[in-house]
């Protein structure tokens, strides 16, 4: 899947859980929003494969880009 695909996906998720908590505030987590919760001995986030997830940096990148856009 291309980066855009996963982003608007993500924004899309991150949007509908803010707006279920509304107004109460809520903690996003990056590796809950990709699906991807494994971490290797280094304490990186890695997909299935064992390999450093890229779906987990999209969705950090997302939720950073939000709140720098000023969207949340």
């Amino acid at each position: 899947m291309q980066n855009i695909a996963l982003f608007d996906g993500y924004v899309a998720a991150i949007l509908a859980r803010l707006f279920e908590s509304f107004p109460v505030k809520l903690g996003l987590d990056a590796r809950e929003i990709s699906g991807d919760m494994a971490v290797d001995d280094f304490g990186n986030v890695v997909g299935a494969d064992g390999r450093p997830s890229r779906r987990f940096a999209i969705a950090l990148a997302t939720v950073e880009w939000l709140g720098e856009a000023g969207y949340i």
